[in-house]
């Protein structure tokens, strides 16, 4: 039995502990919710691992209580280098990205600018600094098909403001700048079914996991309301089938060896 530690409070953290769980392993959340205090092999510890202020506690507590690994669930931790601090200090056995790959999440600028130099199909964008710029790029770049307006930095899914038309991109974008701040990727609107895939990485290579998850994250039917941090989703997604997966781990994740 190895002994698991996991930062984070939410469902992905439940179902990641639960699974450990099954395999035999005794689990403590940091710090965990209602339903992983229930759970038979687990305990909720009274240390919020997601704030950086308390990364040296959470570290003198795996190191006390010789956990064999620790994995970290939410982007927040990730962004402050929760990895690097523990990696600093010679705990290697902590699964996550650095700070740098995980601004491939907190900051689309990068992840925009990344993808463009690699080549990965994007959504043709332009990056505004300020109300003005925003404001020229909607006028220039809506169509017909409306534009979309995305937040720079973390917002927990709800960023992206999916826009009909210019003028609803004009009416909005003010509250939109007054919420998330003024750096925004104006971009191109596309349309087709949307799915996600994952991967495990060293590094250096992806390594794939051969399914593929659709999220809903529309409030209202018929993909009518704002963006949420996801009405539900479920697995695997049946047009995107094992090869499709691995064609676009070779083009997407793993640009360079192609």
């Amino acid at each position: 039995m190895a002994k698991i530690g996991i930062i984070g409070s939410g469902g992905r953290e439940h179902a990641l502990g639960w699974k450990f769980s099954q395999h035999g392993h005794f689990v403590y959340y940091f710090p965990g919710n209602g339903g992983t205090e229930m759970e038979f092999r687990g305990k909720n510890i009274k240390i919020d691992g997601t704030k950086e202020e308390n990364f040296p506690i959470v570290y003198d507590f795996v190191e006390r209580e010789k956990l064999d690994m620790l994995v970290v669930g939410p982007e927040g931790p990730l962004v402050k280098k929760i990895i690097d601090y523990f990696n600093y200090w010679g705990y290697k056995r902590i699964v996550g990205p650095t700070g740098i790959a995980a601004e491939l999440e907190s900051d689309k600028f990068f992840s925009y600018d990344l993808m463009k130099e690699l080549e990965i199909g994007q959504a043709d964008s332009v990056k505004c600094y300020s109300l003005e710029e925003a404001r020229k790029a909607i006028n220039e770049r809506a169509t017909d098909n409306g534009i979309v307006i995305k937040a720079r930095g973390l917002t927990g899914g709800k960023g992206v403001t999916v826009c009909n038309s210019k003028k609803q991109a004009l009416d909005i974008i003010s509250e939109h700048i007054d919420k998330y701040g003024f750096h925004n990727l104006i971009a191109e609107r596309l349309f087709g079914e949307e799915y996600s895939i994952f991967g495990i990485s060293d590094g250096s290579i992806v390594l794939p996991l051969e399914l593929s998850v659709q999220d809903f994250k529309r409030l209202q039917e018929d993909d009518k309301g704002p963006n949420t941090g996801g009405m539900g989703s479920y697995c695997p997604t049946p047009f995107a089938s094992a090869q499709i997966i691995r064609d676009l781990t070779q083009k997407v994740m793993n640009p360079r060896s192609c």
